[in-house]
């Protein structure tokens, strides 16, 4: 797993509102993973309520589910920008029915776990939608 440089963030959220929503478009566009989690973590530090306030924990709980979400959605054709209506209930039927991974793990992902990839495919949603790239809401 990449981790994701706070310079990194920090430079999008520097960006011009024109020049964020094209940046956001061309990654939602290519499925280009790790800067989709850093528009997300932009928006997580600057655009959500809590802000700058926002737990390191929370932070890499979101960034783990829109890395995800992402080459899930990519394999699965979801055009990240217009998703269809049953996509969101897609993802989280598979999730659903994932196997449980790790050592003494068996069974499916427990509901705590699948509640904590569909918040961070909603907070993808809210950041693209932060950066002007959609409207799109696939989870609601």
């Amino acid at each position: 797993m990449t981790l994701v440089r706070r310079s990194d963030t920090l430079t999008l959220i520097n960006l011009t509102d024109q020049a964020l929503r094209v940046r956001a478009v061309e990654a939602a566009s290519t499925y280009d993973t790790e800067t989709l989690v850093q528009v997300t973590q932009a928006y997580m530090t600057t655009g959500s309520r809590k802000g700058a306030r926002t737990s390191a924990k929370t932070l890499a709980a979101y960034s783990l589910a829109v890395r995800d979400f992402v080459p899930w959605a990519q394999k699965n054709g979801v055009q990240l920008l217009r998703p269809g209506r049953r996509d969101g209930g897609r993802y989280v039927a598979q999730l659903q029915t994932r196997p449980s991974q790790g050592r003494g793990k068996s069974g499916t992902l427990s509901a705590a776990t699948i509640a904590q990839y569909v918040a961070g495919a909603r907070a993808l949603y809210r950041a693209l939608r932060w950066a002007g790239a959609t409207e799109a809401q696939p989870f609601e």
